[in-house]
């Protein structure tokens, strides 16, 4: 019997939290498959979708790929270009930053996202974006767009309601809906 890295480092997070919320996490893993590999997330607090999670990048047979980490935000998938986007985002945790990160685990980029972000990536995986609203000045939307490998490709803030933003990047056209400001009244 075979017994992967990974399975022990998950016994040991598990066993160091209560054990209720180590059934739970044990029992509810968030897995993204990406080519011959996954990042699977065991989350330790599953009362949130925002609590601390402990990630694993795995190969095909559960093997550890890159040593684990432990995340507090959200993921997403930009797996047509090998690429996860950890995007710290739980505005109770403060500003942390958020990774761009190879399917094998190896850290692409380090991003200071902002305040709370709301994240959106395009169907080919090649851009993401986010929003978000300043905390100096919640009457704006901030656009910011990525390329998959974390290179800003666009930064621009926005005060009116109904803004498309058409971006041109690697031969294709991307079309972005953002948010309205969060204006008074």
């Amino acid at each position: 019997m075979r017994i992967s890295l990974a399975a022990v480092q998950t016994a040991v997070v598990l066993a160091s939290i209560s054990p209720a919320a180590a059934q739970l996490a044990a029992r509810d893993p968030q897995t993204m498959p990406c080519g011959a590999t996954h990042l699977t997330a065991f989350r330790m607090d599953t009362s949130g979708p925002h609590s601390v999670a402990a990630i694993h990048f795995l190969d095909g047979d559960g093997d550890l790929v890159s040593p684990s980490m432990f995340f507090t935000g959200s993921f997403h998938s930009l797996c047509k270009q090998n690429r996860f986007l950890l995007v710290a985002d739980d505005v109770h945790f403060g500003v942390t930053h958020s990774f761009l990160m190879r399917g094998d685990g190896a850290r692409v980029a380090e991003l200071s996202l902002g305040w709370g972000p709301a994240t959106s990536v395009s169907d080919d995986h090649r851009v993401f974006w986010i929003e978000t609203h300043e905390a100096d000045n919640a009457e704006e939307t901030r656009l910011r767009v990525f390329d998959f490998d974390g290179k800003e490709l666009f930064d621009q803030r926005y005060r009116e309601k109904g803004a498309i933003v058409e971006l041109e990047f690697g031969g294709s056209v991307y079309r972005i809906n953002v948010r309205d400001p969060d204006l008074p009244g």
